[in-house]
């Protein structure tokens, strides 16, 4: 990470639809693209364009990014959920008692908010030029090891930039940069080009349950980067099973890889793989007229924390069907 001059570092709440806190219906953020916040938030004065942002959930960290840009837009009305007996913001919303709504502060149970028109100033911080994504690689309370204070509460909180860059260094992920987008030529024309009849067709086909949580449980392990090409965008990363998902139907990180997508699909198709003991991958004949990968014949793989009996029954069937007969 690049920490600029005097700029800060903030951790930025952002919970979306899982919120208890029921005094607004939320803000417009969306991760990698821009972060809403108000004249009512803790900080908000400080907030200036090039500080760095951690955007984070309850749970897990989405991504990292410094400021591009705040537009501010002055008076805007909002709708305002306070208790009817105190007329403080702090109503809470309860699932099963009833009366459904509950004051924090003065602790008055009661059916219904009092909803007010109320006036905000609301700022919103454009991201998407330096968005790095986290996807969950790091977790919300190791972020808040870096916090700069107690403040366990406000949605904006200052943290210390070196704790961060550890952290960040931690997980393989490079820093977010100042980028310039190149020029993009003018697309060729081509007299013999058409349009070809599109629209959309409907099918079933079955999901696996909870492969997002395996994805984020080996960027925990492993952190952003392919476990044989190395650091590479998150976005790119997917989860892979040493032993198919299709037989056991079951995800055991300790039977997981992250690798990037095409490596992905060449080590599902048996073109690559994982010699057990040495940790260097292996490719397969067919990817010899391919300089690109049969450039990582013999690189080393981060594989420690992998099944060896996982790594072994994948790679006798990766020898099947190209070791000679």
């Amino acid at each position: 990470m690049i920490w600029r001059g005097n700029m800060l570092t903030w951790s930025c709440k952002s919970v979306g639809d899982d919120r208890d806190w029921h005094s607004n219906d939320g803000y417009a953020d969306i991760h990698g693209v821009q972060y809403v916040y108000t004249n009512t938030v803790g900080n908000y004065r400080k907030v200036k364009v090039g500080d760095t942002v951690v955007v984070h959930d309850r749970e897990v960290v989405h991504g990292v990014s410094v400021i591009d840009d705040i537009n501010v837009e002055h008076d805007v009305t909002v709708q305002i959920k306070r208790c009817p007996h105190c007329e403080k913001a702090s109503v809470e919303r309860r699932a099963v008692q009833r009366p459904e709504f509950r004051c924090s502060k003065c602790r008055e149970e009661f059916p219904a908010p009092l909803v007010v028109d109320e006036p905000r100033t609301f700022y919103t911080a454009r991201i998407a030029r330096n968005w790095r994504d986290i996807d969950g690689a790091l977790t919300t309370a190791e972020l808040l090891t870096a916090l700069e204070n107690g403040d366990r509460q406000s949605s904006i909180r200052p943290l210390s930039p070196q704790v961060v860059n550890k952290l960040l260094a931690g997980i393989s992920l490079p820093s977010p940069t100042s980028y310039t987008s190149p020029a993009v030529a003018a697309p060729a024309t081509n007299s013999d080009s058409g349009t070809i009849p599109g629209g959309v067709s409907f099918r079933k086909t079955p999901v696996r349950k909870n492969q997002d949580k395996f994805r984020r449980r080996l960027l925990q392990r492993d952190g952003i980067r392919c476990a044989v090409t190395g650091e590479v965008p998150a976005r790119v990363l997917e989860a892979a099973h040493l032993r198919g998902y299709a037989t056991h139907k079951t995800h055991e990180v300790s039977e997981g890889l992250l690798l990037r997508r095409d490596i992905h699909a060449l080590f599902d198709d048996y073109l690559l793989a994982i010699h057990p003991t040495e940790l260097k991958v292996v490719v397969a004949p067919l990817l010899a007229d391919y300089p690109m990968y049969q450039a990582l014949h013999g690189a080393s793989v981060d594989a420690s924390a992998v099944s060896v009996d996982a790594l072994w029954e994948r790679y006798d069937l990766f020898l099947n069907r190209w070791a000679p007969s």
